[in-house]
């Protein structure tokens, strides 16, 4: 994760594009944790922090994700046992424990930074029932959940989640008990992550590209995506709304999908990115896209968009 942060930490100086970071607050707080027991966690925690301030310095900014598989997480023998099958949404826990969970994570990020998170994401976009964390939101002061993909549909395995009903037509909306639903006088705002129609043509040649060219395509950080049991064949068989994203052969798309905004007149567009999806061909196109854009759109991180809009 460090290295391939670090080579988006060049792009964000180079073109003067600042990103947001959601950072995985419960693996900050496991490792915290752990590290009087283990000193190469210890290591880590400070290299982490490090990081977190060049993060800040370049102009980019930090905001909060949560996996919650960390409450059942165990370190052993120098590598982690991340549970595959359980733990993964906060909707697995009572409300109370998810609660919990949320300001625990959220205490010891904020602390890190010496600031409030004011934005959310939810591991694995499982922001739904908010309802189950509802309190929390309130509790904690954020204002603002960026986990919805309008469209998007998945359910296997540990992943749970239906954006179906979420506007396709709107940059950002108020909502209170669904972020899915535009509610005038809702006390939070989703920002969703832009979206964009994939046909099966697009995934059956992402795959034949990675088997052909592995060392292009592979990731670029060490790390795994939970498994999504069904995906693969889903998107290989029947067109799919999905996020818009700078990971893997998705960064192809980031001309078109920024042209066909702007062509409906949308201002705003949000691009997710992992930098463990990171490969040497998306940090090349990547790189493209922000040549191209430098002088015809602005980007904007969450703090910065909270300050335009307050």
């Amino acid at each position: 994760m460090l290295e391939p942060t670090d080579r988006l930490l060049e792009l964000v100086e180079r073109f003067q594009a600042p990103m947001t970071f959601f950072v995985d607050a419960g693996y900050l707080w496991k490792i915290a944790e752990l590290s009087h027991k283990h000193p190469e966690l210890h290591d880590a925690h400070q290299r982490i922090e490090k990081q977190l301030k060049s993060i800040e310095k370049s102009g980019s900014d930090i905001q909060l994700h949560i996996h919650p598989h960390w409450e059942l997480t165990e370190y052993t023998a120098g590598k982690w046992q991340i549970p595959q099958s359980e733990g993964y949404r906060l909707a697995e826990f009572s409300r109370e424990e998810a609660c919990e969970i949320f300001m625990k994570y959220k205490n010891h990020l904020d602390a890190l930074l010496n600031r409030k998170t004011i934005a959310y994401r939810a591991g694995g976009w499982c922001i739904q029932p908010f309802e189950h964390i509802k309190s929390v939101f309130d509790k904690s002061g954020l204002i603002y959940d960026s986990s919805v993909v309008p469209g998007m549909v998945f359910n296997g395995g540990v992943y749970s989640l239906d954006f179906s009903s979420a506007p396709h037509d709107l940059d950002f909306w108020s909502f209170d008990s669904n972020p899915c639903q535009n509610e005038i006088n809702g006390k939070f705002i989703e920002v969703p992550i832009s979206a964009m129609r994939y046909s099966p043509l697009f995934y059956w040649e992402l795959y034949v590209r990675g088997k052909l060219n592995r060392k292009k395509h592979q990731f670029f950080g060490d790390g795994n995506f939970i498994p999504q049991p069904g995906r693969k064949w889903q998107t290989l068989t029947k067109s799919q709304w999905n996020h818009a994203s700078c990971d893997g052969f998705y960064a192809s798309k980031m001309s078109r999908i920024t042209q066909q905004f702007k062509k409906n007149g949308r201002k705003h567009l949000m691009f997710i990115g992992h930098p463990k999806g990171m490969t040497m061909y998306s940090f090349d196109r990547l790189s493209h896209f922000l040549e191209q854009m430098r002088n015809t759109v602005q980007f904007q991180t969450f703090s910065q968009f909270h300050d335009q809009n307050s």
